[in-house]
């Protein structure tokens, strides 16, 4: 275990190294990371991380070929999953477009367009109205109650009223007997 720490430490030790003695050419050249090209920095950096892959400092042209190859392949292959998962996905987008044309019309078939009355929107409407027109039969009929007690047709009613006003005198016949003196009731004469 303790060999293999000293080893990848030696190798670290190693790319510190080397690296140091690119900077170094690199000055001395008058190159630094700010005046590289763009294209030059990628070449390097993959350059730099094939080595890395290989595990050695100057990677063979046989190694950057086969880094190249898999790294290609692999390339390969995430795009044709992509592109079987965009299939999968076109047939799924065609099979639910489908669907919801066939929904569409067994909705028409069955008397549902876009303003028909069957809409929610318009069930909605339907309850607010329900519920406006349930509170107004209700005020309505309380309204109605006080009228209950009357008799159904106008001749009814009189003979109702007269009855009353009979009773009502014989009331006052009885009040009048009782206290001894007359009582004046205007209501009581004939209109």
């Amino acid at each position: 275990m303790d060999t293999l720490n000293t080893s990848k430490q030696q190798k670290a030790l190693d790319f510190q190294q080397e690296s140091s003695r690119l900077d170094s050419l690199l000055e001395y050249l008058g190159l630094n990371e700010q005046n590289l090209s763009t294209e030059l920095d990628l070449l390097l950096t993959t350059y730099a991380d094939i080595a890395v892959s290989c595990g050695v400092q100057e990677p063979s042209q046989t190694q950057i070929h086969i880094v190249l190859q898999n790294c290609i392949s692999t390339i390969e292959q995430e795009t044709l999953q992509n592109k079987h998962v965009t299939k999968s996905d076109q047939e799924l987008k065609q099979q639910l477009s489908s669907k919801i044309e066939q929904l569409q019309g067994t909705l028409t078939e069955n008397g549902f367009y876009d303003d028909s009355p069957l809409s929610h929107e318009n069930i909605i409407q339907q309850a607010d109205d329900l519920e406006k027109l349930k509170k107004e039969c209700s005020s309505l009929k309380d309204e109605l109650e006080a009228y209950n007690k009357l008799p159904p047709n106008i001749n009814l009613a009189k003979a109702e009223i007269e009855r009353l006003r009979q009773r009502l005198g014989e009331i006052t016949a009885q009040v009048q007997q009782i206290l001894g003196q007359t009582v004046d009731m205007p209501f009581l004469s004939e209109t």
